[in-house]
């Protein structure tokens, strides 16, 4: 269960700091100032992501829901944004966590 936390926390500490980059870098230009909300939805769904990955130890259910939520909400939100980031990085980092985390917690409930 520890890896779907790292992975989760990984796709965050990646997500996040490309959110706040691309806000920063083009959130004021005229041709995305309309687009601005998904780039802050993207900062929100990265932020969901570190949540889910604290959360894949006590509920791994629940943070594998959330990691996926995370990585396509984030993959479509910064995709409509500004795709000159990072950030698509963490779409397969938090899959993979949420992947690890649904297949685990099963195992774990039946023991």
């Amino acid at each position: 269960m520890i890896v779907a936390v790292v992975l989760g926390l990984l796709g965050a500490l990646v997500a996040i700091p490309n959110a706040v980059f691309a806000i920063t870098e083009v959130g004021h230009l005229p041709g995305y100032g309309t687009r601005v909300g998904f780039g802050w939805a993207a900062l929100g769904f990265g932020i969901l992501g570190a949540a889910s990955g604290v959360l894949a130890l006590a509920r791994p259910r629940l943070a594998s829901l959330g990691m996926f939520i995370a990585a396509v909400g984030g993959g479509v939100a910064i995709s409509l944004f500004y795709i000159n980031t990072f950030y698509l990085v963490a779409v397969p980092l938090w899959l993979l966590g949420a992947l690890i985390a649904l297949l685990l917690s099963f195992v774990s409930c039946s023991d």
